[in-house]
């Protein structure tokens, strides 16, 4: 498909004289000025107070447009409301429906756009800035033949209208066809010497050529004519990147940027040369701004999730990778990204796998045999069956675990048992030696006690039961001394005494008393 490349959205039309906004208009004052002599931009006659009213909407919504332009912050969903307003009014008013597709584009909403000039070009067909305006919106949607149809019937109707010939120029231009470009081109600047588009048409197409040092000539020329045009800035980045000078290119793609924060082709250059120097900050900083304005640009959240990537951001990457694949039509790159993702930052080769053969059944086309997808396929594969048989490799080594725990709790259990068991004997028989020695110690104790004499034995403090026994043991001894005392006495001869032995003689001393 081929695109009309296109640094400015189309003018607002002021009143019904249908002069342009400063905007970055593509066609010059002086054509406005010409459609509007020929009557292209009266207001419909009408009675009564709806187109009054209407008049009176429409107007208040330019108010509000010049208010923005003076402060260069635009608040397009508010301008839609008020040009809306003015439709709600009279919906025959051709110049708002033209307004309305104008703030559809700036909102990147082509279908409404296309539209909307579609309604403006029934209402009044000679109303050339619808055509052309709509032309574009063909062009982007690869319709190049209804394109060139729109703008010829411009020029059968305006014959000499330098502005639909600059248009016609850059549909030559957009599909390569630079010889008519230039033909048309250099008729429009016979028409009208100032005209931008013509100037921007060659610009391109000796750009396209590598005629570099004509199309920088070109495009200072053109500066002079207007200053304030973010594309003449980007075509002398694009020049000056053609001659390796990257720094002087991003110069000029800034500069585009001060003049128009939405010129997102000027930050796609940067961000793209940033991720080649691997500057993923400022790569991520201008895929931002390109998802904030157009977030429904796929390739630019692609990017972006590149760049987070980059900086170490896998969550964040992966939220814009999801952000695509939640679209209905999701380009099949993401899918490639997002397994990149589980596989390298995750280590999640199964679901990388699935990722992966999602992009190879989505691809638009066939995938070369070559792409690095096949490989990191067989390395997931690979991972997971490497993953798999480690798992096995541990539920065994896990069981044979277990098991030898098991063995080994019963051995400690036994052998806690058989400790218990010594032990018990240990104290048993360290029991019975003390019961012995105390049997020993009271045996000899008692012996002793046997061995001792009597008046031993009487000076010990004896229990009752043992004077009991005591005075029988000292019987026992008296008797046995009596018996011994006997024995002697029968077993000794008579003698006679040696000595007589003396009567009682009466004492001489009388006894006391």
């Amino acid at each position: 498909m081929n695109h009309i490349s296109r640094s400015n959205f189309p003018p607002i039309l002021l009143g019904l004289a249908m002069i342009a906004a400063a905007t970055g208009c593509a066609t010059s004052s002086k054509s406005s000025v010409q459609g509007a002599e020929s009557g292209a931009a009266e207001a419909r006659p009408t009675d009564g107070q709806p187109l009054g009213r209407a008049m009176r909407l429409f107007e208040d919504a330019l108010a509000a447009f010049e208010e923005q332009k003076s402060l260069k912050v635009y608040d397009w969903g508010l301008l839609e409301k008020k040009f809306q307003a003015a439709l709600t009014a009279d919906d025959q008013f051709a110049e708002a429906h033209y307004n309305l597709g104008v703030v559809y584009e700036r909102m990147r909403r082509p279908e409404d756009a296309k539209r909307a000039y579609q309604r403006a070009l029934q209402i009044k067909p000679y109303l050339k800035e619808a055509a052309e305006n709509l032309a574009i919106v063909l062009q982007a949607e690869g319709r190049t033949a209804d394109a060139l149809a729109l703008i010829q019937e411009i020029l059968r109707m305006y014959p000499e209208d330098g502005a639909a010939r600059a248009r016609l120029a850059s549909l030559y231009q957009a599909v390569g066809d630079h010889k008519q470009a230039m033909h048309y081109a250099r008729e429009a600047l016979m028409r009208d010497p100032k005209n931008l588009t013509a100037y921007k048409v060659m610009m391109n197409c000796y750009l396209d050529r590598e005629n570099l040092d004509m199309a920088r000539l070109v495009a200072m020329r053109a500066t002079k004519l207007n200053a304030s045009d973010p594309e003449l800035y980007y075509t002398m980045g694009l020049i000056q990147e053609r001659q390796d000078d990257q720094a002087g290119a991003i110069y000029q793609y800034l500069r585009a940027l001060e003049l128009r924060d939405d010129f997102l082709r000027a930050r796609v250059r940067i961000a793209q040369i940033a991720t080649k120097h691997a500057d993923w900050s400022t790569a991520a900083t201008h895929y931002q701004k390109i998802v904030q304005y157009d977030s429904g640009n796929q390739e630019a959240r692609l990017n972006l999730g590149i760049a987070y990537k980059g900086l170490g951001e896998i969550d964040k990457a992966m939220a814009e990778y999801d952000a695509i694949l939640q679209t209905p039509t999701p380009i099949a790159l993401a899918y490639f990204a997002m397994g990149v993702l589980f596989q390298a930052h995750k280590d999640l080769p199964d679901k990388a796998l699935e990722y992966y053969k999602q992009f190879v059944a989505k691809s638009p086309s066939t995938v070369p045999a070559n792409h690095a997808v096949f490989e990191r396929i067989r390395e997931c594969e690979q991972a997971i069956r490497e993953a798999a048989e480690l798992k096995a490799a541990e539920e065994r080594a896990a069981r044979e675990a277990e098991i030898q725990r098991q063995r080994e709790e019963e051995q400690r259990r036994i052998e806690e048992a058989n400790k218990l068991a010594a032990e018990k004997a240990q104290e048993e028989a360290e029991k019975a030696e003390r019961q012995k020695a105390a049997q020993e110690l009271l045996d000899g104790k008692t012996a002793e006690d046997g061995e001792a004499p009597a008046d031993s034995a009487e000076e010990s403090a004896p229990t009752p039961e043992g004077e009991a026994q005591g005075g029988g043991e000292e019987a026992s001894a008296a008797d046995e001394a009596s018996s011994q005392e006997t024995a002697a006495a029968e077993a000794a001869p008579d003698e006679p005494a040696d000595e007589p032995v003396a009567a009682d003689e009466p004492s001489d001393e009388p006894a006391e008393l």
